[in-house]
């Protein structure tokens, strides 16, 4: 019995490109393992100065950059500010299982989405879905 992909090829979803940053290398699996099969193409990093440095050398920026907020080297908020001074559309989902939104509400740049860990499968891929679908 033959299995049919996930993500039919030329499908939205085959070709967006996310970074997943996340100092824990369980939760940085589970992103991929999510994502993967549903066409996502996936870059993951466990140190967030090292995304930055591949995003500002990444000829195609990623659609999506799904970072942790608590990272011992620097924040989501950090993150988020970094790419967005070096591409201000870059898309930024913020997940947490430490703070809530209120670690954004004073900040002059803002996530698109913020989810709070653990979160359920299906409400993280309709939020990646939907920041995904939305037009610059």
């Amino acid at each position: 019995m033959e299995s049919k992909p996930a993500v039919e090829p030329g499908s939205p979803a085959s070709q967006k490109s996310i970074f997943v940053v996340d100092d824990e290398r369980l939760l940085l699996d589970l992103g991929a393992a999510l994502l993967r099969p549903r066409g996502y193409e996936v870059r993951t990093f466990i140190n967030p100065a090292q995304a930055v440095a591949t995003f500002q050398n990444a000829q195609r920026k990623p659609d999506l950059i799904i970072t942790d907020y608590s990272m011992p080297e620097m924040t989501g908020m950090d993150l988020l500010a970094a790419v967005r001074s070096l591409h201000a559309q870059q898309r930024v989902m913020l997940v947490s299982g430490t703070a809530g939104p209120e670690v954004f509400s004073d900040h002059p740049e803002k996530p698109d989405a913020f989810l709070n860990k653990p979160y359920l499968v299906d409400h993280f891929i309709a939020v990646v879905s939907q920041i995904l679908q939305k037009k610059d």
